[in-house]
């Protein structure tokens, strides 16, 4: 886990030299929910004994009518020029 990580932080940092920081919560994610080589099962699901529910997977049940979203998500549109 220790080399993946590594390796994932490697690639960040290279790609985005001078934003590399911004991307971590990405690649924490990434690491949630990937599947362990040995277990095949994602180390999140081994700690707390659920999948972890993403932007992505909010947004698919809202459109498959399994959860309803909030009208006011906080931010209001605005038009920038």
């Amino acid at each position: 886990m220790v080399g993946t990580i590594k390796r994932m932080l490697s690639k960040v940092a290279m790609e985005h030299p001078k934003s590399w920081h911004k991307q971590l919560g990405y690649i924490l994610w990434a690491l949630r929910e990937v599947s362990n080589g040995s277990t095949c099962v994602p180390s999140w699901v081994l700690a707390f004994g659920l999948l972890p529910r993403g932007p992505l997977a909010i947004l698919e049940e809202s459109w498959c009518d399994e959860q309803q979203l909030p009208p006011n998500l906080g931010k209001t549109p605005h038009a920038t020029l």
